[in-house]
C-alpha cells in the first residue's frame, strides 16, 4: 500500500492510479456486473466531468478490476467493504467513477469521485454493516490477493448529514499518507467520494461544494 514513488520525467503523463488500498488512487469503479443497462447509463450521466471536477489531471475512466482486500479481523471487513464497494459481496449493478490527480510531474494527491449502484437493499446493507463496523475497528490489518499485509487506521470525522445517510471517515495507510472520505447513501446508490495527501499526516476530507454536487447531479440523473 506504499504511495507512488514520484519517478516520472518532465514532460511526461503522470503514472496510472493504482488501487486505493494500495495508494490511494481509484478503486476500480467500474467492475460492477454490469447487470442493468439503465442504472448504469444514470451513473454515467451522474458522474461529475472534467469542468465539475477540482483542477487536475482528468480521468473518467472505469480502471482496472479492483482486488479483493480481506481484513484479518473478519469483523471489520464491513469497513474495508464500505469505502471499497466495487468488492463487497453483493457486487454492484453498476458503477462509475472519476478522478484527478494533483502536482506536476510528480503527482502529490488525488481526488476521486465514485458511484456504486445496487439493487433492493444492497446499499442499505452496506453502509450500516460498514458504520457499525467502524465503531471497533480503529486499526485494520489487511491481505490482498498477492498475500502482501498492512494495517491502516481508520476513525470517523464529525460532519454534516448528507443525503439519505452519510459518513466521513479519516484513514492513514501504514506506509504513510492520508485519505479522507465522505461516503453517502442516496437511495440505493453508494456514493464514495476521496481525498488523498501522500505527504500528509493528517487526513484532509475533500471539499463539501464537491461532494454537494456529486449528490445533486445524481439525484437530477434519478440516483
Amino acid at each position: 500500500m506504499a504511495p507512488p514513488a514520484a519517478t516520472t520525467a518532465p514532460g511526461e503523463p503522470p503514472p496510472a492510479l493504482p488501487p486505493i488500498e494500495e495508494s490511494f488512487g481509484p478503486t476500480g469503479a467500474g467492475t460492477g456486473t454490469g447487470s442493468d443497462p439503465a442504472a448504469q447509463s444514470r451513473l454515467d450521466a451522474a458522474l461529475l466531468t472534467a469542468g465539475e471536477m477540482p483542477a487536475g489531471a482528468y480521468d473518467g475512466s472505469r480502471g482496472e478490476p479492483e482486488s479483493r482486500e480481506r481484513a484479518q479481523q473478519p469483523s471489520c471487513q464491513p469497513v474495508i467493504d464500505l469505502l471499497r464497494p466495487g468488492q463487497a459481496a453483493g457486487a454492484p449493478i453498476a458503477s462509475a467513477q472519476a478522478s484527478v490527480t494533483r502536482g506536476d510531474p510528480n503527482p502529490t494527491g488525488f481526488t476521486v469521485v465514485e458511484l456504486f449502484a445496487f439493487t433492493d437493499t444492497g446499499a442499505r446493507d452496506l453502509f450500516a454493516q460498514g458504520r457499525q463496523a467502524l465503531r471497533g475497528c480503529p486499526s485494520i490489518t489487511s491481505i490482498d490477493e498477492d498475500g502482501a499485509t498492512e494495517t491502516d487506521t481508520y476513525a470517523e470525522i464529525p460532519h454534516a448529514a448528507l443525503g439519505d445517510e452519510s459518513l466521513a471517515v479519516g484513514m492513514n495507510p501504514g506506509a504513510g499518507g492520508a485519505l479522507g472520505m465522505i461516503v453517502v447513501r442516496v437511495g440505493p446508490t453508494i456514493v464514495v467520494v476521496s481525498n488523498a495527501d501522500l505527504a500528509a499526516a493528517t487526513p484532509g476530507l475533500p471539499a463539501d461544494d464537491l461532494v454537494a454536487r456529486q449528490i445533486a447531479k445524481l439525484k437530477t440523473a434519478g440516483g
